[in-house]
């Protein structure tokens, strides 16, 4: 198989600049899409007198057009088009909660508030409104200098705030926020920072490489679904992020992420295939990558009558991955319509009530012998 990605809404550390999205593309095709696409891209390239095709260059209507030809060209094709949309300030919110409510680090925070997606999501949204925009600018800052000192000076603001202005809210969900907020700030050296061990260490948490390992995973299931291997992977030349990419090229192609269906936490494999020959290259070099910044450009239209049908069609072939507030609060509606439709049996509530027991009990002894071990 093939893979041809592009970048939009460029970022890098910078979150909280416009523009507030960002956005990756992708064509994921069983075959060399540019036996199919060249003759499209040089007839466009031929008319319009331009050395190549990029959306923002053109006249709306123009790159409509174009639009149009590819997804006529596609029909019947093995593709799909993925896209990561990420809601830059909200991965602030995110690495908030990866950080200190990880509960294989803070033992202030059981098992399943971290490890099950209906919780954690809860966690976030709840951060995202907790969180103000200042909050949020001085933990990514302190976040991307593995900043010790200054996450203290801000967890215990942190606290006074809980229990000034959020004293209110549920009481399950205030005991997990205000413990691991105090455990974390008690135990601040037993919170991971990773953003600055190296000079760049910073890449690999943001939005860039967030998405960029988003595709790779995508990839796996293109894979899976149709009994083929990636031969080549063609990224557009990014001059800021060229060497990570390659290095998370390099470690990812060894890894599959295993999508968990109940809501856990994945899990991870050793992959039984790599991730292809990898090579980051200018678009204006590879006419499908041109065309992904068409298609780029076409999910991100308003509502016009123009466009909408274009969407819809390529829509129909879009897998999508989001982070937002928007999509955890879809992710918690979810989970709690099927745990609302799910009839359990007095045995199966029996067993549940048992695992968050155990769970539980094994969060004990760890925070004993952890509380133990403080005071040798």
């Amino acid at each position: 198989m093939y893979i041809y990605a592009d970048e939009s809404g460029n970022t890098g550390r910078y979150i909280f600049h416009d523009p507030p999205i960002y956005r990756q593309g992708a064509i994921l095709s069983k075959e060399d899409m540019g036996v199919v696409l060249n003759h499209v891209v040089e007839h466009y390239c031929k008319k319009l007198n331009v050395p190549y095709l990029h959306a923002n260059e053109l006249l709306p209507h123009i790159t409509g057009q174009i639009a149009e030809t590819v997804l006529t060209e596609l029909e019947g094709a093995a593709w799909i088009f993925h896209e990561t949309i990420i809601q830059k300030s909200y991965l602030a919110t995110t690495k908030f909660v990866d950080s200190i409510y990880d509960s294989g680090e803070n033992l202030a925070v059981p098992f399943h508030w971290y490890n099950v997606d209906l919780l954690r999501h809860s966690l976030c949204c709840f951060f995202d409104d907790f969180l103000d925009e200042i909050d949020k600018r001085m933990f990514w800052d302190a976040y991307l200098k593995d900043d010790y000192s200054f996450l203290k000076i801000l967890l215990s603001e942190f606290i006074k705030k809980l229990d000034r202005e959020f004293n209110h809210i549920d009481k399950r969900l205030y005991e997990v926020v205000y413990e691991g907020l105090n455990f974390a700030l008690l135990y601040t050296e037993q919170i991971t920072l990773m953003a600055a061990v190296k000079k760049n260490s910073y890449k690999g948490h943001t939005p860039n490489m967030v998405a960029f390992i988003s595709l790779m995973n995508a990839v796996r299931k293109f894979c899976r679904e149709n009994k083929v291997i990636p031969k080549k992977f063609f990224h557009d030349r990014t001059s800021e992020f060229e060497k990570t990419m390659e290095e998370y090229h390099k470690l990812y192609s060894g890894v599959e992420v295993l999508e968990n269906e109940k809501g856990l936490w994945p899990k991870s494999k050793r992959a039984d295939f790599d991730l292809g020959e990898f090579s980051i290259v200018s678009s204006r070099e590879i006419s499908t990558m041109q065309v992904v910044d068409i298609l780029l450009w076409l999910t991100q239209r308003e509502k016009q009558d123009d466009f909408e049908d274009l969407k819809q069609q390529l829509f129909e072939n879009t897998d999508s991955f989001y982070i937002s507030r928007a999509m955890s609060e879809m992710i918690v509606a979810m989970w709690l319509a099927k745990i609302y439709d799910k009839q359990m049996t007095a045995e199966e509530f029996e067993k549940g009530k048992d695992i968050l027991k155990d769970l539980e009990n094994t969060r004990l002894e760890r925070l004993k012998k952890f509380s133990e071990e403080e005071n040798e």
